[in-house]
């Protein structure tokens, strides 16, 4: 019924205390217990504290009442509608609002230019450990990722015995594309469900993006991309490679059974900190406003006045 996920020890997640990071829950009914909430199916009940929640993610299945969403947004729970093991991502409310810590973290990557290389490095060391990025520039790391790509490509190519001249891929023309073409868009579609799942959930900002920009969801395709060259481009081409009927469907499946396995909601938590902060997050500083440069000052105050006064 429902699959919880913690992420490493050393890091602590905006609000999380002792929370447990996500819960994943399916072909359930979700009701509210007094403070907590309550899960149940043909199995029997569960009942878990709304305050032990950090991020409640809503697979096929569910139904959940009015009042439980209430409970939710009180108790600073982030709630995620979503498609079979979070493989796509349909909606969501109350991202994390009571802490603004990860966002502020990526929003100051990428409005400063040193800040935002370190964090692409930090993204391609993850991508091919067994390369130091640490004195590459963007244009080399770039150029770095296109022939590792294009290896890839070609590598798969010959072990699953396809024909490929290149990533050739026309959006506006789906039908005209060749299945493998085809089939590698899907699978990178399940990639970027589940990606902007994990990014929402988290109370970050989808379009800022470190390496891709300009787009509504460029901080998804950041992401997504670490996970394709392992994931995505493989299962299309074993796919394509066992025919070509129903190709759609399976490589679906394919993914949602590999995004189960490997944990990827774990594993995606844990990347998208390491390239934020190397260090663990510090705890929340509570309501407090920015008075220019760096100082900071107690927030719930009426200041300009001869004695600050509470609100």
């Amino acid at each position: 019924m429902m699959k919880g996920m913690k992420p490493p020890a050393r890091f602590e997640l905006p609000r999380i205390a002792d929370r447990i990071s996500f819960l994943y829950v399916e072909h359930c009914q979700l009701e509210k217990d007094d403070g907590a909430l309550l899960l149940k199916d043909d199995n029997g009940s569960v009942s878990i504290p709304a305050g032990q929640l950090l991020v409640l993610m809503l697979g096929p299945g569910t139904a959940i009442t009015h009042k439980m969403i209430q409970t939710a947004a009180e108790a600073g729970m982030s709630v995620v509608w979503c498609g079979e093991e979070g493989v796509r991502f349909y909606a969501g409310g109350s991202p994390l609002s009571g802490d603004t810590k990860l966002l502020l973290k990526q929003a100051a990557i990428v409005s400063n230019l040193r800040k935002r290389v370190d964090a692409a490095q930090r993204m391609y060391q993850i991508r091919y450990p067994d390369e130091d990025f640490s004195n590459y520039t963007i244009k080399q790391m770039l150029g770095k990722e296109g022939k590792r790509v294009t290896q890839r490509y070609e590598e798969l190519a010959r072990q699953y015995k396809l024909n490929w001249t290149g990533r050739r891929y026309k959006p506006e023309d789906f039908e005209g594309n060749t299945a493998l073409q085809n089939a590698l868009s899907c699978a990178n579609a399940c990639l970027y469900g589940v990606c902007y799942a994990a990014i929402f959930a988290l109370g970050l900002s989808p379009g800022l993006g470190i390496i891709h920009t300009g787009m509504a969801k460029s901080f998804v395709l950041d992401i997504a991309d670490l996970y394709k060259e392992k994931m995505s481009i493989p299962t299309a081409f074993e796919i394509i490679s066992k025919g070509e009927e129903n190709y759609e469907h399976r490589v679906r499946c394919a993914m949602r059974d590999q995004i189960k396995e490997k944990k990827l909601l774990y594993t995606i938590v844990h990347d998208i900190i390491e390239i934020l902060d190397e260090s663990p997050l510090p705890k929340s500083e509570g309501n407090h406003l920015w008075a220019g440069r760096q100082n900071i000052v107690s927030g719930g105050k009426l200041y300009g006045t001869h004695h600050a006064k509470p609100e």
